[in-house]
């Protein structure tokens, strides 16, 4: 089964990416994703990347690429609390990846995670962009850490979340988030090993 990974650059397309981490989020944390606006209301400029199956169509995975907004704050500290003002993230060129969500039948395909990647750092290589940040739980962190060997700069800081606040249920037990960045060449590096299933046609990024 060939994957396709695409920019959304329609409603529908935003849509079903949007419902997809909803129910991902709803399943795997109790988190429904479409109250977080009442404690967290400012939007960031994203595109959001989609893995669809070659074969039905079927949206398999999905992942969100955020820039900071003018200020230079990112959409984890506005979420989380924290503070990367002291990294210099912003002025490097860096942004956000995150809302990663698979359907049930992309979680049975790791080649869906990788296609997201590859396709995310085709995407950023054709924005200039020069690194990026992320807060992921330990199925990711470990994922990237362990399997893509990818040298992650991790960033010691716990998050601050009101009681109240719907992120709670999703962070759980603060040592199971992870916030780290890394830069493009890195991640293109560790990446490499994965070349193979372009030329095979397994994935296709069709990403201008």
């Amino acid at each position: 089964m060939a994957i396709i990974i695409k920019l959304a650059k329609n409603q529908n397309l935003f849509s079903k990416a949007h419902k997809l981490v909803r129910k991902t989020y709803l399943q795997t944390f109790n988190m429904d994703i479409d109250e977080l606006h009442f404690f967290h209301p400012e939007k960031f400029k994203s595109d959001v990347l989609l893995a669809i199956s070659a074969d039905n169509n079927e949206i398999l995975g999905t992942m969100s690429i955020m820039y900071p907004n003018l200020e230079g704050i990112y959409p984890c500290e506005s979420l989380f609390g924290f503070e990367l003002s002291k990294y210099h993230l912003a002025n490097n060129n860096y942004v956000e990846i995150g809302r990663f969500a698979t359907s049930d039948e992309g979680k049975k395909k790791v080649t869906v995670v990788i296609a997201l990647f590859l396709g995310a750092i085709k995407y950023l290589q054709n924005q200039e962009v020069n690194g990026w940040t992320a807060t992921v739980k330990d199925d990711v962190y470990d994922f990237l850490h362990r399997v893509v060997s990818l040298p992650l700069n991790n960033i010691a800081q716990k998050p601050i979340i009101q009681e109240n606040d719907p992120l709670k249920s999703y962070v759980g037990n603060a040592n199971s988030l992870h916030l780290f960045d890394v830069s493009l060449n890195e991640t293109a590096f560790s990446f490499k090993r994965f070349e193979g299933y372009l030329k095979r046609g397994l994935i296709d990024l069709q990403i201008s």
